[in-house]
């Protein structure tokens, strides 16, 4: 039972441990400074500490902003090694990503792939589609 207790607890500290360095990631991420950002990402794994898909998340969202969209392949890539799933969330990132930088092709790609794995679409994920449709349209 005490076991149980000093588990529970462990837990808990260690999800704490977490959001802060997210926190820090999301903050730098915000402020531009993405080097320190990933810094504190590379400091996490060097302590044990394993990114979150949250982590990824920000990160990606982040390196999407800033046209470094091969940073963002290899982030995925990396997040696929770990075994993290992308969630709703991953996904209306990629989407509005590729969406943004003119790539509507890549974006429905990945609005299939998130089918495909089972991930289920969001309001978000829907609006960013159609307003990629309707870009595509107008350059066409």
């Amino acid at each position: 039972m005490l076991l149980g207790f000093w588990g529970r607890w462990w837990m808990r500290a260690w999800r704490r441990v977490v959001v802060i360095y997210n926190a820090l990631i999301d903050g730098y991420c915000n402020k531009g400074d993405l080097g320190t950002a990933v810094g504190y990402r590379d400091e996490m794994v060097k302590r044990g500490i394993e990114p979150t898909i949250s982590t990824y998340n920000v990160l990606i969202h982040s390196m999407f902003m800033e046209g470094r969209h091969e940073t963002v392949k290899e982030l995925a890539k990396e997040m696929e090694g770990k075994c993290l799933v992308s969630d709703e969330v991953t996904y209306n990132i990629l989407i509005n990503g590729y969406s943004k930088e003119g790539n509507v092709k890549k974006a429905f790609e990945m609005f299939e792939e998130m089918s495909m794995r089972g991930v289920k679409p969001t309001p978000v994920t829907y609006t960013v589609l159609s307003l990629a449709d309707q870009e595509a349209d107008n350059h066409s």
